[in-house]
């Protein structure tokens, strides 16, 4: 009887999970039953990167209210200080780039300011991104992402938790 309530409780706080294709992006949506918060993490991998970073992706992610925008990069970059980065998006430099921090584990870097970077970041729909990210040695690091269908995805995240609209793209 025992095991049977424990199963119950877990099942409980056991998520709906769905997961979708959008151009490139793998898209997981999950609503937990008991709170009715949804999660969205949508994942576009690396089509270039540094050699045995083959599980490197761009991420973007809706935890509630809470909005990221992260580079897995499957490298430690750093654990301790903000992670100098340059990109480019549809060709373009960006010429002031948003500042990233490092994750606990140091091996992703996130945007800073989400909402800054999705400015720019709108601009590759149906393109790419190339951005480069410096570990704490100061060795490069360089990721090509494909960014199709990121309107879509955005669309789908703008009621979750994309505060002030998707932005308009400026070129």
């Amino acid at each position: 009887m025992r095991k049977l309530l424990l199963l119950l409780g877990f099942l409980l706080v056991v998520a709906i999970a769905s997961k979708q294709q959008i151009g490139s992006f793998i898209v997981e949506t999950t609503k937990d039953e008991l709170t009715d918060e949804v999660k969205i993490i949508a994942t576009t991998p690396a089509i270039s990167f540094p050699d045995l970073a083959d599980d490197a992706a761009l991420i973007l992610r809706c935890n509630g209210d809470d909005f990221d925008i992260f580079i897995y990069a499957d490298e430690y970059l750093n654990s301790d200080d903000e992670i100098p980065a340059k990109y480019k998006i549809d060709g373009v430099l960006v010429k002031f780039p948003t500042e990233f921090v490092p994750s606990t584990t140091g091996t992703s870097a996130f945007a800073l300011a989400p909402e800054a970077f999705l400015i720019d970041l709108v601009n590759g729909d149906g393109s790419d991104m190339v951005i480069r990210l410096w570990d704490y040695r100061g060795t490069a690091y360089t990721y090509k992402f494909k960014l199709n269908g990121l309107m879509r995805v955005l669309k789908l995240m703008q009621p979750v938790c994309i505060k002030g609209g998707i932005p308009k793209p400026k070129w």
